[in-house]
């Protein structure tokens, strides 16, 4: 994005920054106030609080003259009612735009066409018909094909007017979308990012918490290894002692019962030799004898 557009979404963000104080000082706009409509005679008087700013055109089927006065509004006239008189029909009144750009619409309708010539005395808007049925007529064609003429001329303004409108509106309107989608998307990737730093955090927490009880486990486990290799040795140590014990005591038993046939057979010999040296003393006896 160049800077040049940047600098564009800039005002066009101070623009609508500006709008509501824009729109608070048009409301403080002095609007004109319509209090009265009144048919005297072949006379139509609208009467204001401030002298009219207007513009008018004229329809037909059925005939009918439309006045819309700006910056104004009505103040307790009807919407509608009809007058029977000076040919003319009926009278409706209607308001268009917010009030700082309040539109106050006149609709006159008429029996016929007519030609009608309007002015502005003070704050009142004078709408004069003519007195002859013919030249009303005639007044009337060529009132008609003038407005109709004016109408249409007016009509191709306002449709280029209201298309240029449209299209900055589109515009400003599509900046503000980019603008409010570029800081969503900013919101979005900001949060994006704190969560993933919020995950990384809780996952190396609990890398840390894993490495620890694994770390914990493993020493568990060492002390305990190094525990039962310990009464091991212990227990070795204690069968060899008892095999020692065992062994001695046996060695010791095998000595005694060693020394017990020595003596035995020590003994056995003596009573041996006791027995023949007798024999041999008494051979001796009797060969002497």
């Amino acid at each position: 994005m160049t800077q040049a557009r940047l600098s564009s979404r800039r005002w066009v963000g101070w623009a609508f920054l500006l709008l509501p104080a824009l729109a608070f000082a048009q409301d403080r706009v002095q609007l004109n106030s319509i209090s009265r409509i009144e048919v005297k005679g072949s006379t139509v008087e609208i009467t204001g609080s401030k002298k009219p700013s207007f513009t008018t055109f004229t329809l037909s089927d059925p005939p009918r003259l439309v006045i819309d006065v700006s910056e104004a509004v009505f103040a307790g006239v009807p919407k509608e009612f009809k007058v029977g008189a000076a040919g003319i029909t009926g009278i409706k009144t209607a308001t268009f735009g917010s009030e700082s750009a309040a539109i106050a619409r006149i609709l006159i309708g008429f029996e016929q066409e007519v030609e009608t010539d309007i002015a502005t005395n003070g704050t009142s808007l004078l709408v004069k018909l003519p007195a002859d049925p013919g030249e009303q007529k005639r007044l009337a064609a060529t009132k008609l094909e003038a407005d109709r003429q004016a109408r249409l001329a007016k009509e191709a303004e306002e449709k280029a007017r209201l298309e240029k409108e449209k299209a900055e509106r589109e515009e400003q309107e599509r900046l503000a979308r980019e603008e409010v989608e570029r800081k969503r998307l900013a919101e979005q990737e900001a949060k994006a990012k704190a969560e993933l730093e919020r995950l990384a955090k809780l996952e190396a927490e609990k890398e840390r918490k894993r490495r620890e009880a694994e770390e914990a486990k493993a020493k568990a486990e060492a002390e305990r290894l190094a525990k039962l290799e310990a009464e091991k040795a212990e227990k070795a140590e204690k069968e060899r002692k008892r095999r020692e014990a065992e062994e001695a005591k046996a060695k010791a038993e095998a000595e005694r019962l060693a020394k017990l046939e020595a003596e035995r057979l020590a003994k056995l010999e003596a009573e041996k030799a006791e027995r023949e040296r007798k024999r041999l003393a008494e051979q001796e006896a009797k060969a002497k004898a």
